[in-house]
């Protein structure tokens, strides 16, 4: 009896064994099944663009695209020589295209009943809208508290002018980056690039420039003083904000011209230095010149408002 469980258990562990090694096989096949159909959807969609935007290579014969890829619908299946084929057509396509390919296309998609809510640049779009209306609706609301108690505004322990010195950089210098990424979004949307992969650099660039409109506490109180820079002009902390965030580079590069102005490299000569001093503020009086283009611009749009 003993002898007869053992043998039951070896044909159960048996069949154990096949199943298990039937079911990976199977997990295998679809794998490779899934993979297949990502590579037919994608020479199909760039076969599609490709022929609507008169970009279609000589290299492909668009009949024989169009036999497989109506072979594979229908049958859903297709001949290993086929497949090599599709690669093949694949790689030429992406070459012919770039920096348009299947993953951007499928991102912008909204041919046929697809609306581009539901596309991934269209989600990504939508988020951009929704923090860029915080942003002005935040803006707005400190800008109506202080007009509508002008006191705490100018005392410094009050509620305004703690949040106002404080906050209001970063707040400008979110919308900075926001007013960029919107723009950036839109130009990869009207040319079909847009990369999914590239989404958390979007973020990071908008956490960096709400930073960077912060940082400007750091070295302004009330108005960033340009007389250091070649005349008397003032440009305000929220403009600054605005500006860091829109490019990332500019606060850091204006931080660098003074001090490369206050902390010269190297032991020059009397001469070197003068000549290096000229050419500094050069490029610095340049920057104050469009900072205040930027201020008059400010100053006569808030006139006629």
């Amino acid at each position: 009896m003993a002898e007869q469980d053992r043998v039951d258990d070896g044909r159960d562990g048996g069949n154990v064994r096949a199943l298990t090694s039937a079911r990976d096989d199977k997990g295998r096949a679809g794998n490779r099944l899934h993979e297949l159909e990502a590579v037919l959807d994608g020479v199909k969609r760039l076969a599609r663009f490709a022929v609507e935007t008169g970009q279609f290579p000589d290299e492909i014969d668009i009949a024989d695209l169009h036999t497989i890829l109506t072979s594979w619908q229908e049958t859903g299946s297709i001949e290993p020589a086929e497949v090599k084929k599709i690669a093949n057509y694949y790689q030429i396509l992406e070459r012919q295209l770039g920096p348009i390919t299947a993953r951007t296309l499928k991102a912008t998609d909204t041919h046929g009943d697809t609306h581009y809510r539901s596309t991934a640049a269209g989600r990504h779009a939508i988020s951009l809208w929704v923090i860029t209306g915080l942003v002005v609706v935040s803006i707005f609301l400190l800008q109506w508290y202080a007009k509508s108690n002008p006191a705490d505004a100018k005392s410094a322990s009050g509620f305004l002018g703690v949040l106002a010195n404080f906050m209001l950089p970063f707040i400008y210098g979110s919308l900075g980056s926001c007013v960029y990424l919107l723009r950036v979004t839109e130009q990869r949307l009207r040319h079909r690039d847009f990369d999914c992969a590239r989404i958390p650099e979007h973020w990071n660039r908008l956490v960096l420039g709400t930073l960077s409109g912060g940082a400007i506490v750091l070295v302004m109180q009330e108005g960033f003083d340009i007389t250091v820079l070649g005349n008397g002009a003032k440009v305000t902390a929220a403009l600054l904000g605005f500006l860091a965030g829109y490019s990332v580079d500019f606060l850091f590069d204006m931080i660098d011209r003074i001090l490369e102005r206050v902390l010269p490299k190297g032991a020059a000569t009397a001469k070197d230095q003068k000549k290096l001093q000229k050419k500094q503020d050069a490029v610095l009086s340049k920057q104050a010149a469009v900072l205040n283009q930027m201020a008059k611009a400010v100053a006569q749009g808030k006139g006629s408002a």
